[in-house]
C-alpha cells in the first residue's frame, strides 16, 4: 500500500510538470493511455500466469496512471463551464460517480458470461471511447494551459 501510495504521487507529479511543458490535454490522454495498456499488461500477466510480482506491478502502474490525471481532468472541465454554474456541474459529476456499482455489475456479469480478458477489452474500449470529447476539446482551442 505505501509503494502504491508514493508511486502514485510520484505519477502525478510528472503528469502535473508534463502537463504544464507538453499541455494538459496531451498528458491526460498519454496517461490515459499508458493506463489502458497497463490493464492489458494486468490481465494478461494473471491469465498467462506470469506471477504474482508482475501482476502486482501492472496493478500499481495501472491505478498511478489513469487517478494521476485525475486533477488535470477536472481542471480541464471546470474551466469549459461558468462559474455560476460550477456547484450544479459537481454535484451532477457526484451523482454520476454512484454509476460504479452497477459497473461493477456489469462487468461481473460480462466476465462471467464471455470471460475476463473480454470484460477487460470492453473496459479499455469505454476507456479509448470516453477520450473522443477530450480530444475535441483541445482541438476547439477553449482550453487555456
Amino acid at each position: 500500500i505505501i509503494t502504491c501510495s508514493l508511486l502514485s504521487i510520484f505519477q502525478m507529479k510528472i503528469a502535473f510538470s508534463l502537463g504544464i511543458k507538453v499541455g494538459r490535454v496531451e498528458t491526460v490522454c498519454l496517461f490515459e493511455l499508458i493506463g489502458i495498456f497497463t490493464t492489458y499488461l494486468l490481465v494478461l500477466s494473471s491469465q498467462e500466469s506470469w506471477g504474482d510480482a508482475y501482476t502486482i506491478l501492472f496493478y500499481v502502474l495501472h491505478k498511478g496512471f489513469i487517478k494521476s490525471t485525475d486533477g488535470i481532468t477536472k481542471g480541464l472541465i471546470m474551466q469549459q463551464i461558468p462559474r455560476d454554474e460550477r456547484g450544479k456541474w459537481a454535484s451532477y459529476q457526484s451523482a454520476l460517480n454512484k454509476g460504479t456499482p452497477v459497473a461493477a455489475l456489469l462487468g461481473g456479469w460480462i466476465a462471467d458470461r464471455y470471460g475476463l480478458l473480454r470484460c477487460f477489452e470492453v473496459s479499455m474500449a469505454i476507456e479509448l471511447f470516453a477520450l473522443i470529447p477530450l480530444s475535441f476539446l483541445h482541438r476547439s482551442g477553449r482550453v487555456v494551459d
